[in-house]
């Protein structure tokens, strides 16, 4: 009889198991997800200090292994001694680097290995020290003086370089390729540059080359990264003319960020799936007129994928201010509705390509906004972690799991959780369009107003004949969801009291932050109807500058508050002058 009853329990448990499953469509018997995480160091800048950078950090979080940045791989802790010791010559300045860097690295990896987190390093391909390249410049490079994949001294040095790194860093599980761009600001002794110069074909040779060394020679796995401007990462066609001719290994992965494009939105009113199945170029044009989807080729061929998730969005503020994007990246954001086969993390989950998620909980572009609490950044790790170890539970359950853990309690979790489902509105409004696509360098990294970009968009909006009154009704729409957001944090009474300070004052911060861009819209757009036509809305312009220059006030106040973030900046990127635009229809009033 207690046999009867034990099975009973048995079949109950599974039964119940499975009509869950069923209700939120994954099911309880998928094979383990591999849950990755990395911090994207601002290369060329001192190392972002943060807890994402301590194994209990990610072991609190339920990660299984850590990915170190670009300049933490461990190609930059090889000797190469045994291939050719003029390379790295002992005794030199370039070799005492790296007898340096490989007691760091192996130190570091060493660290999460002990805590018993797999390792991972992301290294760009493709990368040697300048004196290899010097000695075999004939037998490794182009006409143009860059090194050449298809040189089979090239491939020999490539197949050594993995060698060496296998044989010299035990604690890897596997390596993290990219080939999209090269960074070499923090590798002094070393030159570089993207391998793809035969479009598919280069990617194919990289590919069998690595998985041939990394998955089948050394039992590693190889997690290789299709991020390029818009061909591999994002076109169907040219993701299956690749991986269609590269034979699937258990170590094979393909990481590929969720996003068509950057880690951007967008209006999708013109969403063309034909437009999208038959390109073979997808990025920042192609986005503006189709809108930024949930990645297309995910779910595509044999191989097992990895979605890259940003956790610290560069273009959205870098988490100075709530910008919740784990709701949009596991349900769908409102805009994906009825485009892609797949529009969020739950469509795809049971898909059978589907292996896991690699999230970058800190960084990525340049600069600041400079934070020193992880709050919100937190959120979307926690809620995505979380969701992916039991997709059956709802993405509010496990929100308010975090705001527990958290210290809020009563209404105040429900508070929180109105703030950051907001926010994603928030920042869609103010930030890009439900109407068109904006440019996206209006506001990125740390800067802000950028004319160029101002001008492309506005001037478009001006050059179609768009009603440019419903973009400022959406701004306006913008400032009012951030002055919500504001009035539902300053309401707060629980929490841990660091944290709790950090949501009043970076709530605070957004709504400045997305005050100021509604008047530059109203600057911009009155402006540049007064260039056209040679008659300025003076009253109109001057009303403008008063409230811009408020909120501008305001938000230098507030920065002089500890827990504040840096501020943004009224210069153009890289150029390092102030906002021509802004302050030539200043000129005019005065």
């Amino acid at each position: 009889m207690v046999h009867m009853i034990t099975n009973l329990k048995y079949f109950v448990v599974v039964f119940v198991m499975i009509v869950v499953s069923c209700a939120t469509g994954c099911s309880p018997t998928s094979e383990k997800k591999i849950l990755l995480d990395m911090v994207h160091h601002n290369p060329g800048e001192a190392e972002t200090k943060s807890d994402y950078e301590k194994p209990f950090k990610l072991n609190d979080f339920g990660y299984g292994g850590k990915v170190f940045f670009l300049f933490d791989a461990a190609q930059f802790g090889i000797t190469w001694e045994k291939y050719n010791p003029n390379i790295f010559p002992k005794g030199s300045t370039e070799r005492n680097w790296v007898d340096r860097k490989q007691k760091e690295i192996s130190s570091q990896y060493n660290t999460f290995l002990e805590k018993g987190l797999d390792v991972y390093c992301m290294m760009d391909m493709i990368v040697f020290p300048k004196k290899l390249v010097s000695i075999y410049k004939d037998e490794i490079c182009s006409k143009d003086g860059k090194i050449d994949i298809h040189q089979p001294k090239t491939i020999e040095l490539i197949e050594e370089l993995i060698d060496l790194i296998i044989e010299s860093y035990p604690q890897l599980s596997g390596l993290v390729v990219r080939t999209g761009e090269t960074y070499l600001q923090d590798a002094p002794y070393y030159v570089g540059n993207n391998p793809i110069s035969r479009k598919q074909e280069s990617h194919i040779l990289l590919i069998n080359t690595l998985r041939k060394k990394i998955c089948v020679e050394h039992g590693k796995k190889l997690i290789y990264r299709t991020w390029d401007f818009g061909h591999f990462h994002s076109t169907p066609g040219w993701y299956t003319s690749v991986v269609d001719n590269i034979e699937p290994h258990p170590n094979l992965f393909f990481s590929i960020k969720h996003t068509i494009v950057d880690f951007w939105r967008g209006t999708t009113n013109n969403f063309s799936s034909t437009f999208i199945d038959t390109t073979s170029n997808y990025w920042i044009n192609e986005a503006s007129k189709y809108g930024v989807v949930f990645n297309p080729t995910l779910g595509l061929g044999q191989h097992k994928q990895i979605v890259e998730v940003q956790c610290q969005r560069e273009y959205e503020g870098k988490n100075a201010h709530p910008d919740y994007i784990a709701k949009g990246v596991i349900d769908g954001f409102p805009e994906l509705a009825n485009t892609t086969k797949y529009t969020c993390l739950r469509d795809f989950y049971n898909d059978k390509n589907f292996a896991g998620i690699w999230t970058w909980s800190r960084g990525g572009g340049w600069g600041g906004p400079y934070i020193s609490n992880e709050f919100w950044t937190d959120a979307n790790t926690f809620v995505l972690s979380h969701w992916l170890k039991n997709p059956a539970k709802s993405e509010s359950d496990i929100f308010r799991e975090f705001a527990i853990k958290k210290g809020f309690e009563g209404k105040d979790i429900e508070s929180l959780h109105q703030i950051c489902l907001l926010s994603a509105d928030g920042v869609f409004h103010g930030q890009y369009s439900q109407y068109n696509y904006v440019d996206i360098d209006m506001s990125r990294d740390d800067y802000l107003g950028q004319s160029g970009p101002y001008k492309n968009t506005i001037g478009a909006i001006l050059s179609k004949s768009d009603n440019p009154t419903k973009y400022l009704q959406e701004k306006a729409q913008a400032v009012q969801i951030w002055h919500q957001i504001d009035s539902l944090a300053q309401s707060l009474t629980t929490g841990n009291k660091p944290d709790l300070d950090f949501v009043k004052v970076s709530c605070k911060y957004g709504y400045y932050k997305y005050a100021i861009i509604e008047q530059q819209w109203n600057i911009y757009l009155l402006g540049m109807k007064g260039d056209r036509s040679g008659k300025y809305d003076m009253e109109n312009l001057k009303s403008a500058f008063i409230l811009y220059d408020e909120f501008w006030n305001k938000w230098k106040d507030l920065a002089k508050n500890p827990l504040c973030p840096s501020l943004y900046h009224e210069e153009f990127k890289y150029a390092g002058k102030t906002n021509e635009s802004i302050e030539k229809y200043r000129r005019i009033l005065k």
